[in-house]
């Protein structure tokens, strides 16, 4: 540290040649060490490396600062080393704020990056689901193949639409976080898809079930063309005409009166003793 002014003759004068010595290797170190905390800056850093220019530039700007704090009033040392000394710690302290701010921009960065990650695994994440909902809501007809099944899937569909309710509110969060981070690119352009096929996917949904409800309904009855195909038989036939067997009035004369001629032969042969 450098010494203040003190009587004593030639003490005086080596005390004084010390001190400006040290004066001036602190300038020079000083100087040396802002040239290289700025170059390696401008380069780029890693984070641990960041950490130690700031710390660099900080022990330097202490002990400028400190220097500074003595007023030490060495005849040795001029006002222009005095002004670099000055112009030394205004250098340090813009050194110190940039590399500050840099600190900070790189930890939001990085966060935004952590949350860019996040969101965009919760986006492909929600795109799987709707897609499982989308297949079982296509196939939720063509597997009905009883009443029981058929039972079975209009709850599976009305669940659907339950957890597609739900899920709306988790697809605009994210839409909403992809804005706050005023995210571009594919990330946008996935969040925007996602939701419209949100509304594809809940309005399959909705029709599915609106079908098998009323093909609920119907289970069990004859249908339209049923009844169209049942009328039809029913039309084609028709009972046989049945024959009418009753005599006319001439076939019964002429059967009364082979009746009546039968009869009196038989008479006859009943009386006659030449037949006996």
């Amino acid at each position: 540290m450098l010494r203040s002014q003190s009587g004593g003759g030639s003490h005086q004068s080596s005390d004084t040649n010390s001190d400006f010595e040290d004066f001036q290797n602190i300038l020079e170190t000083s100087g040396r060490t802002l040239l290289f905390v700025r170059h390696s800056m401008e380069e780029g850093a890693t984070a641990s490396k960041h950490a130690e220019l700031i710390a660099t530039t900080q022990t330097n700007l202490c002990l400028l600062k400190e220097i500074a704090a003595a007023r030490c009033e060495l005849e040795s040392v001029s006002k222009e080393d005095v002004q670099k000394l000055q112009d030394l710690i205004s250098e340090f302290e813009e050194l110190q704020s940039k590399l500050l701010a840099a600190k900070s921009n790189n930890n939001n960065t990085k966060e935004d990056t952590n949350e860019t990650q996040e969101i965009s695994g919760a986006l492909e994440a929600l795109k799987g689901q709707l897609g499982n909902l989308e297949e079982n809501a296509k196939s939720a007809i063509g597997t009905a193949h009883s009443l029981d099944q058929l039972n079975a899937n209009i709850k599976e569909l009305q669940c659907a639409l339950s957890q597609l309710q739900d899920m709306k509110a988790t697809v605009l969060q994210a839409s909403a976080r992809v804005l706050r981070l005023a995210a571009g690119g594919s990330l946008r352009e996935s969040a925007t898809q996602l939701y419209q096929r949100w509304e594809e996917v809940y309005e399959l949904n909705c029709t599915q079930l609106t079908i098998l409800q009323e093909l609920q309904s119907s289970w069990g009855k004859p249908t339209e063309e049923e009844l169209e195909e049942s009328l039809e038989t029913t039309v084609e036939w028709q009972p046989p005409t049945p024959v009418d067997i009753t005599p006319t009035k001439a076939e019964m004369c002429v059967e009364m009166q082979h009746l009546s001629l039968g009869a009196l032969v038989q008479a006859c042969e009943t009386h006659n003793p030449l037949l006996e």
